[in-house]
Formats: C-alpha cells, structure tokens, sequence
C-alpha cells in the first residue's frame, strides 16, 4: 500500500435526536452523511472500543484506527500501511430521519 493518503476520512457518531450516540461511523470527506444515508459506515456500537476494528469505506478501502481515547487517533490501511494522523473536528448535522451526525475527527 502506498504511504499517501488517497482521500480524507471523517470519524463520528450518529446519535438520535436528543444527542445520545448509537454508533461509531467513518465517511469521505465531501460525501454528506446527512443527505444520504449510504455516505456513512458503520464501525461498532456507541461505548464500544471503535480501535482496531476494520471498515470499508466507499472507494473500496479497509481502515482501521488505533490510538482511540488518547488525544490524537491514527488511521491505517488493513494492510498495517500508516495513513494519517487525525486532528479533532466538532461538526453537527441533522439528516432527513430525525437523527444528528457528529463528527469528531478528521483524517488527512
């Protein structure tokens, strides 16, 4: 796996209107996840350990991230490949089902 990065990666929560998180999402940054549904990947479970855990994103590749509850998480390719170092993002929708997604990471 190459050692550049090949698109930006968002880290967040979908929550339910009143703010409670259900689970742990990755999208492209420039999709909307708010808009459609299917922009956004589910990673594991709101209160479980989303590290270590690989997901397929839209452009066909596998992540994972490592360092979760420390001040700074890092994504890799399934390979073990580095991708990036994610720096803190606090942004908020509301999609059409009544549900927010917040993001809280962004990987580049």
């Amino acid at each position: 796996m190459s050692s550049s990065v090949l698109a930006t990666i968002e880290l967040g929560q979908l929550e339910t209107g009143t703010g409670k998180p259900v689970v742990n999402i990755a999208w492209i940054a420039g999709d909307n996840p708010c808009r459609d549904q299917d922009k956004y990947t589910p990673i594991s479970a709101a209160g479980q350990n989303p590290c270590g855990v690989h997901f397929t994103l839209e452009n066909g590749f596998t992540y994972y991230e490592t360092n979760c509850g420390s001040s700074a998480i890092d994504l890799y390719y399934a390979d073990g490949a580095f991708n990036s170092h994610c720096q803190r993002k606090n942004w908020l929708c509301t999609n059409q089902n009544q549900y927010n997604i917040r993001q809280t990471w962004t990987c580049y």
